[in-house]
């Protein structure tokens, strides 16, 4: 009975440790948002837009924080949208099965819509982010959404 009690524990332990791996690292996501604004001289004003009011800013800055941002997750890759990078990143920010689901169809139906001739990286970010925020169900989502 001990026995199967300390391999239950062991189990547990593993499990509890697997989740708390999986979850997005708040300090990696506040490091990688420091070092994309510095990087990219995004304003303070640019990284609210994007981080609070899930807007694209005006300035290329702001938009190549998008880029950055994008890049610390591995979610760009040759100038276009990685998916598995993205389903990745939504798979450690959303708890959630029906969130994540959401996310993660939002990122498919915007990287099979948008065209990216002609656009660098950051506009191409750009103009996913837009896509992402514009998708119905991934929009009502907004207020979990911490970036």
């Amino acid at each position: 009975m001990k026995a199967s009690a300390a391999i239950t524990l062991v189990f547990l332990s593993l499990a509890v440790f697997h989740c708390s791996e999986a979850k997005l690292d708040k300090a990696k996501k506040e490091a990688a948002i420091k070092k994309c604004q510095a990087e990219t001289q995004a304003t303070d004003e640019d990284v609210m837009k994007v981080r609070k009011e899930h807007i694209v800013p005006d300035s290329e800055e702001g938009k190549c924080f998008i880029a950055c941002g994008f890049n610390s997750y591995d979610m760009l890759k040759d100038n276009r949208i990685n998916l598995e990078g993205v389903n990745a990143f939504f798979e450690k920010l959303y708890d959630e099965q029906d969130k994540r689901d959401i996310a993660i169809k939002a990122a498919a139906s915007c990287a099979a819509t948008e065209t990216v001739s002609g656009l660098n990286e950051c506009h191409y970010a750009a103009k996913y982010f837009a896509c992402m925020q514009r998708h119905p169900d991934f929009a009502k989502m907004k207020d979990d959404f911490d970036i």
